[in-house]
Formats: structure tokens, sequence, C-alpha cells
């Protein structure tokens, strides 16, 4: 839901009930406008908030952000500015910031199957579902080089059924049901099809090679060995072949 942008203005008591809601639990760009009133209790901006005169009551108004990962990786908002409505002069930053450039920790949950080279693990543990300790493998790589520029860590389990998935009565079993219904956060290694589209959102992470190998095509047999296409080797006996054993 990266491209919707979300506005709700209301009182200052809801803003936090409002913005941490459910459903709004992949929503990137959602603000909320509050009118005049103290500062959310626990919100960490709250030390900054200048204190304000009962003549401007009526003409400050509060912007606060939904932000995924600033509570040590989970959801939690942020007061973006502080606006005396009475002055003509406001100073403030593009309401719709880019998140993904710090996860704060946040950890990833990713199902997972064996599919070499692009991912290789070892099972931790016989049971289903088990996590996996990766080997190395194209999937592994490309983790931990993204986890150590982006600030996450991530949960790799195997998944239960070893399943793909599969669309049965309008859902999916196997990996893509596990997207579907939200119980993981990224599945790999997994390709795109028509019918997984709708459910998925799908990121190219290997670079096409524009080298292949190719084979001379196989053309048809020679003119001159066509007086012997229509027998086949059973026509032709080995000498000795039908000799029958010696019994003593």
């Amino acid at each position: 839901m990266s491209r919707i942008r979300v506005v709700v203005v209301g009182g200052k008591a809801e803003a936090k009930e409002v913005l941490l809601h459910h459903s709004f639990r992949n929503t990137l760009h959602a603000s909320y406008l509050a009118i005049y009133g103290d500062a959310l209790n626990d919100s960490p901006c709250h030390s900054r908030l200048r204190k304000t005169t009962a003549e401007e009551v009526s003409e400050v108004l509060f912007v606060y952000r939904r932000c995924l990962y600033c509570n040590k990786g989970e959801a939690d908002i942020r007061l973006l500015h502080h606006w005396n409505l009475s002055l003509f002069t406001q100073t403030s930053d593009h309401l719709f910031h880019e998140q993904f450039h710090n996860f704060m920790g946040h950890t990833f949950r990713i199902s997972s199957l064996n599919y070499f080279p692009y991912m290789d693990y070892k099972r931790d543990r016989d049971e289903a579902g088990t996590t996996v300790t990766p080997s190395d493998c194209l999937d592994a790589r490309l983790l931990s080089l993204f986890a150590d520029r982006l600030n996450f860590s991530f949960d790799i389990r195997e998944q239960p059924e070893r399943s793909y998935g599969a669309l049965t009565n309008g859902g999916f079993t196997g990996m893509v049901g596990q997207l579907q219904r939200e119980e993981t956060d990224l599945c790999l290694p997994m390709g795109p099809l028509s019918e997984r589209v709708p459910v998925m959102e799908f990121q190219s992470a290997y670079k096409l090679d524009a080298i292949t190998i190719v084979s001379l095509k196989p053309t048809l047999l020679p003119q001159h060995l066509s007086i012997l296409r229509p027998f086949s080797p059973q026509n032709f006996p080995t000498p000795g072949f039908n000799k029958k054993p010696h019994t003593p």
C-alpha cells in the first residue's frame, strides 16, 4: 500500500488509536491532524513541545505520522509538526516520508524451501516448520547484505508442507497461502505465476545474464540411410545370441 496516502482529522486523544489500528498495518503513508491539546503522554517528542497560551488554543495543530518500525522495530507514531495556524509562514518537510532506509532491528518472518543455488539450508530440527540455517547460496548472501545495510534481522523457517502453494477454493496453500494469511513477511525463492500475482508482490533480486549455452539443432537423417530405417536392431541378431546354453 505504498501508493496510498491516508490523512485523518480528529481530536488529540484518538491519534494513537487511529494510526495504530490494524487496518493500517500495511499502510506506509498515514498522517493524523489533531486539534490543540497536550501531546500524547508517551510520545517521545512530548518534551520538545513549547507551551501554548490560552489565546492560541484554537489556532494550534499537531501533525502525527504512523511509522512502521520506529518502536524498536515495531509500529508507533511520531510527532512531525506543531503548527500555529495564526502565523502566515509555516515551515515543514513533506508529510509523507520514505521509511525503508532503517528498519530499527525489525525481525522479518521468512518461509522458504530448498532450491539450490538460490536457497540452500540445513534443518535445525526434524519437526515440520522448523527453523533452518542457510548455507552459502544467493538468497542467504542477499539477506545478509540487506540486513546489515538496512538494520533488520530475519527468522527463516521451512514451509511446513514443503509446498509452494496451489489455488484451492479461492485461497492458496503452501508458501503463497502463508503470505496471503499474513503469517510470514517474505517467502523465497518464488517465481511469478498468473494466479499468484493478485495476492503477492514480486521483487526481482537476480541479474539476468545475456550469455547462454546453445547447440546445433538436430538435422534430418541422410537419404542414403533410408533403406535401413524400416529395420530395427532386433532384426539383426548377434552371432551366438540365439544359441541355447549347454546343459551338463
